[in-house]
């Protein structure tokens, strides 16, 4: 027992990344649930050893330093249809790792409804990495047999949101045979809200639901969007769904019921902590009319010499276009600064605590912001024709 337990950050600031209870040497840290999902690292005074690793390792409390030696842009799409077809924009993670030539890559998969952060060492189960997820991701253990990997010699990517980033980087440090890719993350709801979401799609439905992915490119009217779900039943039968047809895609997109600290994020800006950023290139058609988001179009930002010296081998797999990296900073909020969280956020969760359903709460709560962005975006679109 110890009478100095570490001082972790509070539930505004804890951005849930679970670092720490994956370096405590004692196992004193477990993370529990409050009534919305989200966990948070509760201490075992019985256990710690106020060894204060927990606190040298949390991105929230030790910020690594803005990586600041490149600031390059480029935005493209695979030459690999099949590539641009299963990722969720234009296939620049799947280009990234090819140029890397690793022996172990970091990133997230469904594990059932799951979002699971793992590793992966052949091209198979590296693609279960592809497309977004869109809910926070389980990282039990995953910094710990990263590290392995990077201390055994292997040549690593590790690749997650800005703040699992700089947990791995606290922990691992700057390596060679480290290669750390971010991605640009607006934060996300709790895995409890998308299987309530699942569950009563299911019972709308009368089928068992099989599988679920987020940006399905199926074409709806000749047109694919950038905002849709798509969801494989038991029975062999599947369905597309756009924003609004779909509750879980309307609370996502109005950041409603997202995590406290992502409204507070500190890795929110253009300088980063990774060798590469990854994310969509929005707005691109301004530039580049035969590009767009929804077609799928990425955009990759080189922060480190290291990440620069694979732009060769990325346009081996891509048809890349050079972009002004500011440009790309003014047209991705999410680069710039925050999440501004849904102010009906506890008003939501009140309806569904008090027993409403996830559908009606969602389209209660979001009627007018949905409203507000589907203006918004009438608005650039005429202004874009000026």
């Amino acid at each position: 027992m110890s009478s100095g337990l570490p001082n972790l950050p509070d539930r505004q600031h804890c951005s849930g990344c679970r670092a720490c209870r994956d370096v405590c040497p004692k196992s004193a840290i477990v993370m529990k649930a409050d009534r919305h999902g989200f966990f948070y690292p509760e201490v075992d005074e019985n256990l710690c050893i106020a060894c204060k690793k927990c606190e040298k390792t949390c991105p929230m409390l030790n910020q690594p330093a803005a990586c600041r030696q490149v600031r390059e842009a480029r935005v493209g799409v695979h030459k690999d249809a099949d590539v641009t077809a299963r990722s969720s924009s234009g296939g620049a993670f799947s280009a990234v790792v090819r140029a890397w030539q690793p022996d172990a890559v970091c990133g997230v998969r469904w594990d059932g409804f799951r979002a699971v952060n793992d590793i992966a060492y052949c091209e198979e189960d590296i693609r279960a990495f592809s497309k977004s997820k869109y809910i926070l991701s389980d990282t039990e253990q995953i910094y710990q047999r990263a590290a392995e990997e990077v201390r055994a010699g292997k040549r690593v990517l590790f690749s997650g949101t800005p703040c699992q980033v700089a947990a791995f980087r606290n922990i691992a440090g700057e390596q060679d045979n480290l290669l750390l890719v971010d991605l640009v993350c607006h934060g996300a709801p709790s895995q409890k809200l998308l299987e309530m979401h699942l569950r009563e799609l299911a019972g709308r439905k009368g089928k068992t639901i099989k599988s679920w992915s987020f940006r399905d490119k199926t074409p709806v009217n000749g047109k694919v969007s950038s905002r849709s779900a798509r969801v494989d039943f038991e029975d062999g039968s599947w369905q597309h769904f756009e924003i609004k047809d779909d509750a879980y895609l309307q609370l996502y997109y109005a950041r409603l019921a997202y995590r406290e600290a992502c409204g507070n994020c500190i890795y929110a800006r253009p300088e980063r902590i990774s060798d590469i950023t990854v994310c969509d290139a929005h707005h691109i058609g301004e530039l580049y009319p035969d590009l767009s988001m929804e077609k799928g179009a990425s955009t990759i930002l080189f922060h480190t010499e290291k990440g620069k010296e694979l732009l060769a081998g990325i346009r081996d797999c891509m048809e890349l276009k050079e972009v002004d990296y500011d440009w790309i900073v003014d047209h991705n909020q999410q680069l710039a600064m925050p999440t501004k969280i849904h102010p009906r956020t506890e008003e939501f969760y009140r309806m569904i605590d008090a027993g409403e359903s996830f559908e009606k709460a969602v389209g209660v709560i979001t009627h007018r912001s949905l409203l507000s962005r589907a203006a918004g975006k009438i608005k650039r679109t005429l202004k874009g024709k000026h």
